[in-house]
């Protein structure tokens, strides 16, 4: 008898979160990906995969499969794949700490124990009967859901009274007190950090090779797109010649292909003396740029396909599954590419869920080029109801927790799905903030990518003044707890008293209009908290406009 099989790793989320520095977050992904590109090969031998997609580039933390034979075999099966793949990250994170002669300074014997009691692993299979597959499906994810509520909870034998890792709380560090700058410093592992085994292993999956660019290289990268040839030629040569540690790194392998023009890490204190930056290195450096700096913003982008599970309960065969699996395996594909197109630095995609980070002038032509995609990929899904795509874009400062900036990320895109799925959610995070940032959300059916770069030209060449939001944002603060109704005619009226008294050209005043009472409507209609979002909106169009002068190279 045919049973279906479905199988959940985990942690997922809190495990690639937990993270100081951008590697960490990918290291994290390509673990997990690892472990369960490793279950579906294990599970492909003995029985019919049906999620994810044979050939797929990555594999998601679920797996689905058809086994013709006993499925608690092949769940042993899998999760000593499971577990040989972690153990081969593990062995190969202790052998660089050995070869990098620093032993003494790791407790290798907790950092196994830790490691050996990390994956969670859960299964799940039923028959598939009379009923047919769709109901075998349906019964199968809710054994599994409730098998991953009933979570193993056994006492860790690693639990020494250490201080706690600085990236779990859960565990406790692996790192001996007496560890020096230098010794850690050849893993680049920093003395203040405390780290569990598992984060360890995480740290060191890369080898020590910056494949994945820091927040301050992917905010840094309109301006090194906007400076002249001849200063971009001297600033590679300077970099080239005082790669000074993690100041000047050279970034290697997918990042330095992303940033070919200018393939390098610069640390902010080179932008100013008196910090930690030798002197020297600072003046010599910004003699070589000559001109300006960096932004200290940079974006993060969580998009994740709306009501996927209702479009799985309409799939009534296996060949069904199947074609879905394919097609969100197409999706991944092309967000890899478009992530890369747009400069963006690709955490995961994996089936309908991307994460990514990108720079400012960037991240909305990615959103809306994810949604494309996600649509026509949806449309071969051939359902009655074609599933959507929501976006959540976060505008953060480079010196935010990393952990924190993620979260506002994944904040973003859950405003995005509360305020009606298949919309567009941008939260600006400015210094000093703090969680509550103002977030506007967008239907996609309203344009609304279509709206900032409009907003953001306007701002950029002049013809709508940047304190513009400003004076909205007073009128909202002047009409709070006013009843609207029947006055819709008011806010139009006040839009353009205000553009007049800011001398914007008469000639441009009625486009202006028309833009800014379509996207009031679209944000609600005339109302104190609708006038407050368009406010928020003109902010973050002027925050992620390309640079005047046609735009960035």
């Amino acid at each position: 008898m045919s049973h279906l099989l479905a199988i959940s790793i985990g942690p997922v989320q809190d495990f690639i979160a937990a993270a100081r520095k951008t590697r960490d977050l990918l290291n994290g992904s390509e673990l997990l990906s690892t472990i369960a590109t490793a279950i579906a090969q294990a599970l492909g031998g003995c029985g019919e995969l049906v999620f994810p997609a044979s050939g797929a580039g990555s594999a998601p933390n679920k797996i689905v499969c058809l086994v013709e034979g006993d499925p608690a075999e092949a769940a042993s099966k899998a999760r000593a794949a499971a577990q040989a793949a972690f153990d081969e990250a593990v062995d190969a994170a202790v052998k660089q700490v050995n070869e990098a002669r620093v032993a003494d300074c790791f407790d290798r014997e907790t950092l196994r124990a830790q490691c050996e009691e990390f994956l969670e692993f859960y299964a799940a299979w039923v028959p598939v009967g009379p009923e047919g597959y769709a109901a075998a499906r349906e019964r199968c994810e809710a054994l599994l859901a409730g098998r991953k509520g009933l979570r193993d909870f056994a006492q860790p034998t690693w639990a020494k009274g250490r201080p706690k890792s600085s990236l779990d709380g859960g565990r406790d560090t692996v790192i001996a007190e007496d560890a020096t700058d230098e010794q850690l410093g050849r893993l680049s592992i920093k003395r203040t950090e405390q780290l569990d085994g598992v984060s360890v292993v995480k740290r060191l999956l890369d080898k020590g090779e910056a494949r994945f660019p820091s927040v301050v290289r992917v905010a840094a990268d309109p301006f090194w797109r906007s400076l002249p040839p001849e200063r971009l030629e001297a600033v590679r040569a300077f970099a080239g010649d005082h790669q000074a540690g993690d100041l000047i790194q050279r970034l290697k392998g997918d990042a330095a292909a992303l940033y070919s023009d200018f393939p390098w890490d610069i640390d902010p204190s080179l932008w100013h003396e008196g910090g930690e930056a030798p002197c020297d290195l600072v003046k010599g450096f910004r003699c070589a740029v000559d001109q300006g700096q960096p932004g200290p913003y940079y974006t993060i982008l969580a998009a994740d396909g709306d009501r996927m599970g209702q479009a799985l309960s309409r799939l009534t065969s296996k060949e069904a599954h199947q074609r879905f699996s394919a097609q969100l395996a197409e999706f991944a594909g092309r967000a890899r590419g478009i992530v890369t197109e747009q400069r963006g630095a690709l955490v995961y995609a994996g089936g309908d869920d991307v994460l990514a980070f990108l720079p400012m002038d960037k991240a909305l032509r990615c959103a809306r080029e994810l949604r494309e995609a996600f649509d026509k990929v949806a449309e071969g899904l051939g359902l009655d109801e074609t599933p959507t795509l929501s976006v959540g874009i976060a505008i953060v400062h480079i010196h935010e927790n990393l952990r924190t900036a993620l979260e506002f990320a994944r904040s973003a895109e859950r405003a995005a799905k509360n305020g009606g799925r298949n919309a567009l959610a941008i939260a600006r995070h400015t210094r000093g903030m703090g969680p509550d940032a103002p977030t506007v959300v967008r239907s996609w059916t309203n344009q609304p990518v279509e709206s900032y770069e409009q907003y953001g030209e306007w701002i950029r060449d002049g013809i709508l003044p940047s304190g513009f939001a400003y004076e909205i944002r007073a009128l909202a603060r002047e009409l709070d707890g006013i009843d609207l109704r029947g006055l819709a005619g008011l806010a139009g009226g006040e839009f353009e008293r205000i553009l007049k008294r800011k001398q914007v050209p008469k000639e441009r005043i009625a486009d202006v209009m028309q833009r800014l009472l379509a996207d009031l409507a679209a944000l609600g209609g005339a109302s104190p908290v609708s006038l407050r979002a368009l406010s928020d909106s003109l902010i973050i169009a002027k925050h992620l406009a390309p640079a005047k002068g046609g735009g960035l190279r």
